[in-house]
């Protein structure tokens, strides 16, 4: 299989099962390094890449998860809904300069 066909596999089958509800979730460091090190051994088993040739990130899975988690507050906010409610109720109750904003995390 050519590589740029096993990346379209990875792009449109593997990385949406991968990444799905990443948007709700909150991740630690430590969470995304093991995502990271899981994609990475993912794409090259699907590549036919050996296990022994050096870490490459094609994909980060925080840049992925940070444009999922904006993605999805920007689809809460441009409703008129209770959520929208809901959050700006809390922005003004926690602030972002308040370090127990579920907001900052």
């Amino acid at each position: 299989m050519s590589p740029v066909v096993a990346l379209d596999i990875h792009i449109t089958t593997v990385l949406p099962v991968f990444t799905y509800s990443l948007e709700v979730l909150v991740l630690k460091d430590s969470d995304l390094d093991q995502l990271d090190a899981t994609q990475d051994y993912l794409l090259q088993m699907l590549l036919g890449f050996p296990i022994s040739i050096p870490k490459f990130v094609v994909f980060p899975i925080q840049a992925i998860a940070h444009k999922k988690i904006l993605g999805f507050f920007r689809n809460i906010i441009a409703q008129n809904s209770i959520e929208k409610d809901i959050i700006s109720r809390d922005l003004v109750l926690f602030p972002l300069s308040d370090k127990h904003s579920y907001y900052r995390q």
